[in-house]
């Protein structure tokens, strides 16, 4: 964590500083400041203090807001919780943690049960209080049993004992607890109901699992040669391991709309280099400050829909039935919601740019729903990609073949859409056209090739044998 958060300020600033060398000089502000220090004259500071010199201030302050304000929407935190998941793995624990928490010790293998009802130290556990009420002490000592059998049988391993010697952990204390809730619930059992010593009893015990489930989940986190295998773990110890929304939206929403930007800038430059070898009497200029305006309406007509697809995701899965491997109709949704959007999108930029006194929306939907159907495509290929996951395992050699493979086959379809899109630009501008299809052919090709889903394990539940026979 702390060499993830060194990357992370050591960013920011880099950020900070390149922003105000660009477009925020402080040589004006740290001029006025010295010459009115060595003067002694905090009233020359003040009068002389406009506009242009007090921005970086107001700049660096909002910066600073923004590096601590805590919002999902904050585009600096995205980035420190990317460095978070790259340098570290609380969080993948934390989810372990929480299905460890909420599993159901009914969905157990029965020959598990059997074991640990054996290895009891302290005769205190039936085979019926694993199918019990979650908020009962017989459910609730059952639950504890389960994950400490699991933990012991990692304490005899070298690897795992840095878990057990961390004081954080508290093994020394659980093993503790543990005997003495053995004694208290066996008590409990043989004698009369009592209403204050069986809350106390199950206050104890939810400690006790809480303990359990975290050391638990350190050592399956560290123990587990990938997420598959974690998972399948988990769901051994009765963890309902069912579909998940896709996890860290936020890293995908960030590859797209780099592959965005990056295609716009690499995808004109290489046209305005073919155009210039193909027709060398009417040369074009290889930088341009249209460029940034191309990359501001690429990546809203673009990343806008793929958003629009996670936030439908997130919300489908609640409704999709897990036995389903295709959701064609959701697909064919995303297309159209995908269409809607990056045509409306269009016509708002496009007609707000040219005429924002005369615009009228309708018309201009209308002359902007040629530029919508690249994007509805991209926003259905990429809900159509989610399920098309791949596992950490696949060869860096495949992984590039299919992502070339991508680039292709959405290059030829941006080409063929691209030039039905710019066919009345033809006759008034040839070289703009030009330019627009081979930077869009760049643009589709990036985004098909970065559209890569990695595999979450988490979505099925792995089916468990049958030994009660």
């Amino acid at each position: 964590y702390w060499v993830g958060i060194s990357h992370y300020c050591l960013l920011a600033s880099g950020v900070f500083l390149m922003l105000i060398w660009q477009w925020l000089p402080v040589q004006p502000l740290l001029a006025l400041v010295v010459a009115s220090a060595g003067a002694g004259d905090l009233a020359v500071l003040f009068e002389r203090l406009d506009g242009r010199k007090v921005l970086p201030l107001i700049f660096g302050g909002i910066y600073l807001l923004l590096m601590r304000l805590e919002s999902r929407f904050n585009p600096l935190l995205l980035v420190r919780d990317l460095f978070y998941d790259l340098f570290a793995q609380p969080r993948q624990v934390q989810e372990v943690y929480r299905v460890l928490r909420g599993s159901r010790l009914s969905d157990i293998d029965a020959g598990i049960k059997t074991d640990i009802v054996s290895r009891l130290w302290v005769p205190s556990i039936d085979a019926g209080d694993f199918d019990k009420s979650s908020d009962t002490v017989e459910y609730r000592w059952a639950y504890s049993c389960v994950l400490f059998d699991k933990i012991r049988s990692y304490a005899d391993d070298s690897s795992y004992q840095r878990f057990f010697t961390e004081p954080s952990l508290k093994w020394g204390d659980i093993c503790l607890s543990f005997q003495a809730a053995s004694e208290r619930v066996a008590a409990w059992r043989k004698s009369p109901p009592h209403y204050t010593k069986t809350l106390r009893l199950i206050d104890d015990l939810d400690r006790l699992g809480g303990l359990l489930a975290r050391l638990l989940a350190c050592i399956v986190v560290f123990g587990s040669a990938n997420e598959k295998e974690l998972w399948e773990t988990v769901n051994r110890l009765g963890g309902n391991v069912r579909r998940v929304r896709l996890k860290h939206t936020y890293k995908y929403f960030l590859t797209f709309t780099a592959a965005v930007v990056g295609a716009v800038l690499v995808g004109r430059e290489v046209a305005v280099m073919l155009h210039n070898v193909i027709f060398p009497a009417l040369p074009l200029k290889h930088f341009s400050f249209d460029t940034f305006r191309w990359v501001l309406y690429a990546v809203a007509i673009y990343i806008v829909p793929i958003v629009l697809v996670f936030a439908g995701r997130s919300a489908a899965d609640r409704f999709i039935s897990p036995s389903q491997q295709r959701y064609f109709g959701f697909y064919t949704l995303m297309i159209v919601a995908g269409f809607l959007v990056s045509t409306s999108v269009s016509a708002l930029i496009l007609g707000l740019s040219r005429d924002p006194e005369g615009f009228r929306f309708l018309a201009g939907f209308a002359d902007s729903m040629r530029w919508g159907i690249l994007p509805a495509l991209m926003a259905g290929f990429v809900a159509y990609q989610m399920d098309t996951t791949v596992s950490d395992e696949e060869p860096k050699s495949e992984m590039y073949m299919r992502a070339s493979g991508r680039f292709a086959v959405w290059g030829v379809i941006a080409l063929v859409i691209t030039l039905y899109a710019t066919d009345e630009l033809g006759p008034v501008d040839a070289r703009l056209r030009f330019t627009i299809v081979v930077t869009t052919i760049f643009v589709v090709g990036a985004l098909a090739a970065v559209a890569r889903f990695k595999s979450v394990y988490a979505q099925e539940p792995v089916p468990q044998a049958d030994n009660t026979g």
